[in-house]
């Protein structure tokens, strides 16, 4: 570290100070500017430079703690953004992983539903064609039945008329 002159601003008279350079220092709310005299770096900040090096000093060691402070503080927060990172990520996981079984039973029921619905067509369609092959029975049946009886009226038809000249004769038997 360089060594720098506090010196007082009337006398010109100082101290040897050890301090860190920057263009401009504050001691409490006064400004502390560096001054150029014989290309040495003089500080100017009181009558006793002594004092005002020790109140300096406790400053730089003040803004050191409130640094290390906030730096604490910024790491907390963003440990805490971390965790809460980490927290959405898995809480989307979760959601989605809520969601895809969601989905996926949604989709085992579905499924279950389709084939119902596919096992009750399939005995509808079952029914059908059993109710066709009754029907074509029944037509089969029908005709038959139609068949016989064109063929009873016929019978009758010849019967009748074979009968009719036994009444007209006057026959009652």
């Amino acid at each position: 570290m360089n060594t720098y002159k506090a010196v007082d601003p009337q006398t010109m008279e100082g101290a040897a100070l050890n301090a860190i350079p920057i263009e401009n220092l504050y001691v409490g709310k006064k400004a502390v500017k560096p001054l150029q005299i014989n290309n040495e770096t003089y500080f100017v900040v009181s009558k006793n430079a002594e004092t005002s090096a020790g109140q300096y000093n406790a400053y730089l060691q003040q803004m050191v703690r409130k640094l290390r402070e906030e730096k604490d503080k910024m790491e907390e927060e963003q440990d805490l953004i971390v965790v809460g990172s980490q927290k959405l990520v898995l809480h989307q996981e979760q959601k989605f992983n809520l969601e895809k079984n969601g989905y996926e039973k949604q989709i085992q029921d579905l499924l279950k539903v389709t084939e119902q619905q596919i096992n009750k067509i399939d005995q509808v369609i079952q029914r059908n064609d059993e109710l066709r092959l009754e029907v074509d029975e029944l037509k089969a049946e029908n005709v038959q039945i139609k068949l016989r009886l064109e063929r009873e009226e016929e019978f009758t038809s010849r019967i009748q008329s074979l009968l009719l000249p036994l009444k007209e004769s006057g026959c009652t038997h």
